[in-house]
């Protein structure tokens, strides 16, 4: 166990979910949406999605990528690019 006057410092260049995290011993917020979008990269590949956004983007590959998702993984991983895709419009 770690002496208690250097545990201020075992948390030095952390962010406050990474030190909630270590300490309940779960994943962070960014490592969920790393392995989601890691896992989600096969499917993906079968489904590509428009890299440009568009003014009004056409919503249909989106759509039907979503309509074929199977894990909250694939979904996240499409949401999160039609998202991206909508920000310079919003």
């Amino acid at each position: 166990m770690p002496h208690p006057d250097f545990e201020l410092y075992d948390n030095v260049g952390r962010d406050a979910d990474q030190i909630a995290a270590a300490h309940y011993g779960i994943a962070t917020r960014d490592d969920l949406l790393r392995w989601a979008k890691r896992d989600a990269e096969p499917f993906l590949a079968q489904h590509p999605l428009p890299e440009q956004s568009l003014p009004s983007p056409d919503l249909r590959p989106y759509l039907d990528a979503l309509a074929t998702a199977e894990t909250p993984a694939q979904a996240s991983a499409v949401t999160r690019h039609l998202l991206d895709a909508a920000e310079p419009v919003l």
